[in-house]
């Protein structure tokens, strides 16, 4: 169980600091894209894939982070069984 939490932390390290990594990329083509008044069509693409890249950078870094959380709960005690969609009467 201690190996899954590790290895879970390292995938939410390494999916954060692409999330950062992929906003600065955005951030720097929005004022690239400012500067040449929005005629640059390519731009306008990758700029597209890049907030589809972000997107999902983010969901897959909270599910991550839901999944630490879980594991947390569970080696502590505090596992709540209603979150997996199990009866907790069981």
């Amino acid at each position: 169980m201690f190996i899954d939490i590790v290895k879970a932390g390292f995938v939410l390290s390494v999916l954060t600091l692409m999330f950062k990594a992929i906003h600065e990329m955005k951030r720097e083509m929005k004022s690239r894209f400012d500067r040449e008044d929005g005629q640059d069509e390519e731009i306008l693409k990758v700029a597209h894939r890049v907030d589809l890249l972000e997107q999902k950078t983010y969901y897959e870094l909270k599910a991550n982070s839901d999944s630490i959380t879980q594991l947390e709960n569970y080696l502590t005690g505090k596992f709540d069984y209603k979150i997996r969609g199990g009866n907790s009467e069981h």
